[in-house]
């Protein structure tokens, strides 16, 4: 092996290494944000998603994390975990461009419906969305867990047409 080849090498281990620790200290920060692993997947990959570049209709979007106190910008793409609505918490708000476009529920197995009262306010949450006329995404644990970006494309490429009521 040249010396070319040991420095490709020695480099590629520190950035596997840096990308990774980068990586754990995201993971970690948006974790607060999150009540189960799976929405800390999915809300992970829908920032590292932004961080990739990724692209709709040849424009770059730009996605944003909301922080519980903040309301929605103007410009762009962006989600706001643990979303306050109507006496119910709502894993995920999607806004675009200011406006509230869908919610997104992440329904691992073992955060919901583990008891029948459990059951019964999901599905009294899913009446009143309906009602609302707001679409939403349901995502399994276990889609989100086998491909958390697949997840988060299906959400970019959602038709964002919803004007609230």
């Amino acid at each position: 092996m040249s010396s070319v080849d040991d420095a490709v090498d020695r480099l590629k281990q520190a950035i596997d290494e840096e990308i990774r620790m980068t990586v754990r200290d995201g993971v970690e920060r948006l974790s607060s944000l999150c009540e189960s692993p799976i929405e800390t997947l999915f809300l992970a990959s829908f920032v590292f998603a932004d961080a990739w570049g990724r692209f709709i209709s040849g424009e770059q979007v730009r996605l944003a994390v909301l922080a519980p106190e903040q309301s929605p910008g103007k410009a762009g793409i962006e989600l706001a975990p643990q979303y306050p609505w109507q006496g119910y918490r709502i894993d995920f708000a999607w806004f675009a461009r200011g406006e509230l476009q869908f919610f997104v529920e992440c329904d691992g197995h073992n955060f919901h419906e583990r008891t029948p009262a459990q059951a019964e306010r999901d599905r009294s949450k899913d009446r009143a969305i309906q009602q609302a006329g707001i679409p939403i995404l349901r995502f399994t644990g276990r889609e989100i867990w086998r491909d958390p970006f697949g997840c988060v494309m299906q959400c970019l490429s959602f038709p964002m047409k919803f004007k609230p009521k």
